[in-house]
């Protein structure tokens, strides 16, 4: 591994003889540069792995990932562009955080597009642990991987009064 951009960035490699994507290569937060990864599965998990280690010790090194079209549903509200979703992750009202996380579903989009789904439990501070369930659209742009559109929900059963 070699240091690297902030940026996620997933590059197709050659194609191989019939015109095919052997594969791709991915670096992503923290500036590793992760060696080539065959499956959709593996760029969805080092991916995600990345994200949260990134969410956990500082959210404000997540911005490269989205770009100005991009939006994060957190919970029943929307935010568009980088600096809107960083100031919602930045402004959550905890100071420690940790995702663990319990399975990543991801797919190939009839677009290009990597589907990524998550459930996992996070603590924050003092609180109780909380299921959590994350959803990631990327796309590709250019030689880079964006997170285009994301979705927040605590699995919190409310009931009624």
């Amino acid at each position: 591994m070699r240091n690297v951009s902030t940026v996620v960035i997933i590059k197709k490699r050659s194609k191989a003889q019939g015109g095919r994507v052997k594969g791709f290569s991915v670096c992503l937060v923290h500036g590793l540069l992760f060696q080539e990864m065959s499956s959709i599965e593996d760029i969805a998990q080092k991916l995600v792995t990345n994200y949260y280690a990134a969410f956990d010790t500082n959210r404000a090194s997540l911005q490269g990932l989205y770009t100005p079209q991009s939006q994060l549903q957190f919970e029943t509200n929307v935010f568009t562009g980088p600096d809107a979703i960083l100031q919602k992750l930045t402004s959550l009202p905890f100071v420690t955080v940790n995702h663990a996380i319990t399975t990543v579903d991801s797919q190939m989009t009839p677009d290009s597009g990597l589907l990524i789904m998550v459930v996992g439990q996070l603590k924050t501070d003092n609180d109780p642990v909380h299921p959590f369930t994350e959803v990631f659209y990327c796309k590709q742009i250019g030689d880079s991987l964006f997170i285009t559109n994301q979705v927040f929900r605590l699995n919190l059963h409310h009931s009624a009064a």
